[in-house]
């Protein structure tokens, strides 16, 4: 994944832009927390997948990354096979190192997708006329869209336990992933005949278009390559589409802007919406996003992965797969790309895989959430809040995961009406990146309160008073000064470690109730609409061609 600086700075007044569309579009929208709660059961076992970059490293490396994703129980793997590595030349296959690694997999029932990108010289439409000035690489599509399909077929015939063959990645990023221009027609033909080719050995089903970079966007005027690619022949139908949202923060835009954490949420919504009502697709997925610890330290990465997984539940994807099992070598091509990794390239956990693990096993110990069943009022919030309320449906106790956007935002006080616990129980409220629980004995069941910073963290409740279990082990790989714990309505408040003291403001504002919604309508998202869509997209192309 090679992302260039600025067509990061495009997406990023892109995301910001659509806020401002939305909220402009509405004249009773008023900036507010983003509050809500999935729209149906998710799985993380299912939902969560990650990319394998597994033809680096040998077998044994292999099964141990492997080892890994299974003690966080991640199933699906998301791998990429070069297509000139191959089949360097016509009728040579260097099945070798792709039949050890992907034999790992198989031998450890992942779900396997895999990607194949590219081809090799040999089978290349590439040509140096001087007409673009571009040396050869193999983003430049196949001059023989059948023979390349029969390849993959091929390769299905050798590996038929891989779920889904994903032609194809990031072609709307030009020339660095699709040469030597922008062309959704050349795409949608190749998919066409790879398909039909497909269809002869009745496998026609695991073939599932590639996934886009950013959302779709690309650097020509007023053009968004999924949504040419509906209009070209829509290759989506009855199928899967996948594209990657990578953006500078979880919530989306700069979080010192208004509605920052609409950035992410407006332009998956949106997406997603057209996608199900227009474009009759499955399912739709996430396939690849993360942070990179070149660029943030390892506790940024740690906390932005959390953010983004629980907001993924939020936005009406399928699945959504991190960018990636281990950090890579000298071989990949820039330094961001080296640091994507939840283990680094000694097979050490990084934060974000204690975090992750410390989130799916020991808090959530390896339960699917559900829609919140509380109708839940939160008064103080402000607008760079957020709040994902959800059932832990292995013990029927509800939730809510909480932060504040604004990284330099001092910790607030918001209370939470609606909750119901009773006197014989209490709450308990986990910190994520760091070490201390705190526990909440209420004598009232009227409402609690909230510290909220700009670290995640998580309520749960009723927790009964001899339930030890709940209470974590501390597994901690990066700490920072412990956040104030949860106050209730009379409450004892009791904490595993102490805590140094935070800053504190508490803020007022109208109730905001908690609701379950379904993220892939418009309406979902402040009242948004199809024209507004339209217009959306339409900025985006005018940005690209300025910038």
């Amino acid at each position: 994944m090679v992302i260039e600086k600025r067509q990061l700075y495009v997406l990023l007044v892109v995301v910001v832009l659509s806020c401002t569309l939305v909220r402009d579009a509405n004249a009773d929208s008023v900036p507010k927390a983003l509050i809500d709660t999935p729209g149906k059961t998710i799985d993380f076992s299912q939902f969560l997948g990650i990319g394998a970059q597994l033809e680096w490293f040998n077998a044994t490396v292999v099964q141990k990354q492997i080892d890994y994703l299974k003690a966080i129980n991640v199933s699906w793997i998301r791998v990429d096979v070069h297509f000139d590595q191959l089949v360097p030349s016509q009728g040579n296959y260097q099945w070798g190192k792709i039949d050890a690694t992907l034999q790992v997999a198989k031998n450890n029932n992942m779900n396997v997708i895999v990607f194949v990108a590219g081809t090799a010289r040999w089978l290349s439409t590439y040509y140096d006329n001087n007409t673009y000035n571009l040396t050869f690489t193999d983003t430049w599509p196949p001059s023989n869209s059948t023979l390349y399909g029969e390849i993959l077929v091929t390769m299905n015939a050798r590996y038929p336990f891989v779920k889904y063959w994903e032609l194809w990645n990031e072609m709307n990023l030009v020339p660095a992933f699709w040469a030597p221009t922008y062309n959704p027609t050349a795409y949608y033909s190749l998919f066409a005949e790879v398909k039909r080719v497909f269809t002869l050995y009745n496998i026609q089903d695991k073939l599932i278009p590639g996934s886009m970079g950013y959302y779709g966007n690309t650097d020509v005027q007023d053009q968004n390559m999924i949504y040419d690619l509906v209009s070209a022949g829509n290759p989506y139908k009855n199928s899967i589409c996948s594209y990657h949202p990578y953006t500078e923060y979880p919530e989306g835009g700069p979080t010192q802007l208004p509605d920052s954490m609409y950035g992410n949420r407006n332009t998956t919504a949106y997406l997603n919406y057209v996608l199900k009502s227009q474009a009759s697709v499955s399912q739709i997925w996430a396939t690849e996003w993360g942070w990179s610890t070149h660029d943030v330290s390892e506790l940024t990465q740690a906390q932005n992965t959390l953010k983004r997984l629980l907001m993924d539940t939020i936005n009406g994807l399928d699945k959504t797969f991190l960018f990636t099992t281990s950090d890579l070598d000298a071989r990949a091509s820039s330094l961001r790309d080296q640091k994507y990794g939840i283990v680094d390239l000694n097979l050490q956990p990084k934060p974000v895989y204690t975090a992750l693990k410390r989130l799916l096993i020991t808090i959530l110990s390896s339960s699917s959430i559900g829609p919140c069943k509380s109708e839940l009022n939160f008064v103080g919030t402000d607008p760079n809040m957020v709040f994902i309320s959800f059932t832990k449906l292995s013990t029927n106790t509800s939730m809510i995961a909480y932060w504040n956007a604004n990284i330099s935002a001092p910790t607030s006080t918001i209370t939470v009406s609606g909750a119901n616990i009773s006197p014989s129980s209490k709450a308990r409220v986990y910190q994520l990146t760091q070490d201390p629980n705190s526990d909440i004995s209420s004598s009232s069941s009227s409402f609690f309160s909230l510290q909220v910073q700009h670290n995640i963290q998580i309520i749960e409740w009723p927790i009964k008073d001899d339930d030890s279990s709940a209470s974590p082990t501390s597994s901690s790989s990066s700490s920072s000064s412990s956040s104030p714990p949860a106050t209730s309505g009379s409450t004892t408040t009791t904490s595993s470690t102490s805590s140094t003291s935070t800053s504190t403001t508490t803020t007022t504002s109208s109730p905001t109730t908690s609701k379950s919604n379904d993220p892939d309508s418009p309406s979902n998202s402040s009242k948004n609409n199809t024209p507004i869509l339209l217009l959306f997209f339409s900025f985006i192309g005018v940005l690209v061609f300025l910038i």
